[in-house]
């Protein structure tokens, strides 16, 4: 594992899990609200310049979905790819935990002057809209990377995602 694609809904555990990896393999963690997004949740536009450069590194652990043609980029450049698929209750429950951090100024996982608390009902908009709109193409592309020969590997339960980031993932078999 060099290069390794993260995505999966608001909510799952995607950047904890990907700055545990990345400290493991002592690869750069990028996340990619912290590019796609300006204060005030305003669209960054040199957001794809940004990507694309993150893509040319020796290695990398990349969080986050993005513009799907970012998404199939990173897919292309990515050796495994890691798609936490929760169940709906779970991502809005951790979603939920994730919004009380912010209330408390603990929330590292937001771009600067981006407000979590004031974007609330966005927040769970996209996450009910990822899950079901989105969820589908993700399912295909992971299924698509798995085809080019890419590790890939599915989490589908807190615990799943637990031993992953307790180093599981040294031994693990793509599923």
């Amino acid at each position: 594992m060099r290069r390794v694609a993260v995505i999966g809904n608001a909510g799952g555990g995607k950047s904890t899990l990907s700055r545990r990896i990345a400290a493991d393999l002592g690869a750069p963690y990028h996340a990619v609200d912290m590019i796609q997004w300006l204060p005030g949740w305003t669209l960054n536009e040199d957001f794809e310049a940004r990507h694309d450069a993150w893509l040319t590194e020796r290695s990398w652990v990349i969080d986050g979905i993005g513009p799907w043609p970012s998404v199939e980029r990173r897919f292309q450049y990515a050796d495994t790819v890691l798609w936490i698929d929760l169940p709906l209750r779970l991502h809005l429950w951790w979603g939920t935990k994730r919004l009380m951090k912010s209330a408390l100024g603990r929330d590292a996982n937001a771009p600067a002057g981006c407000s979590l608390i004031a974007a609330a009902p966005a927040f769970y908009r996209m996450i009910l809209d990822i899950h079901r709109r989105h969820r589908e193409r993700m399912a295909l592309l992971v299924e698509t990377a798995r085809d080019r020969g890419k590790a890939v590997h599915v989490l589908r339960t807190p615990d799943q995602i637990a031993r992953f980031r307790a180093g599981a993932w040294k031994f693990a078999e793509a599923a």
